[in-house]
């Protein structure tokens, strides 16, 4: 048997559940986030302390620019 669907079960985010047309779905404008970030550029003068203090003690970034040579390599296969 092939029935046609026509309707889903839709739930929001405070756990209500509606009944919903698929042309209903279809025709929703696309989720939009209204959350402003600051898109700050962080470095050490405008760091945290706390977060300085965390960088100060980690250890150094490994120097993966000496690996570029076998990169190239490894790329042709």
């Amino acid at each position: 048997m092939l029935k046609k669907v026509c309707f889903l079960l839709y739930s929001d985010e405070l756990g209500n559940i509606f009944l919903v047309t698929i042309q209903d779905v279809n025709n929703r404008k696309p989720f939009v986030s209204v959350t402003r970030i600051d898109q700050q550029v962080v470095n050490r003068a405008t760091m945290p302390i706390s977060l300085r203090f965390l960088y100060d003690q980690a250890e150094p970034a490994p120097a993966l620019h000496l690996l570029n040579p076998y990169r190239f390599i490894f790329m042709n296969f």
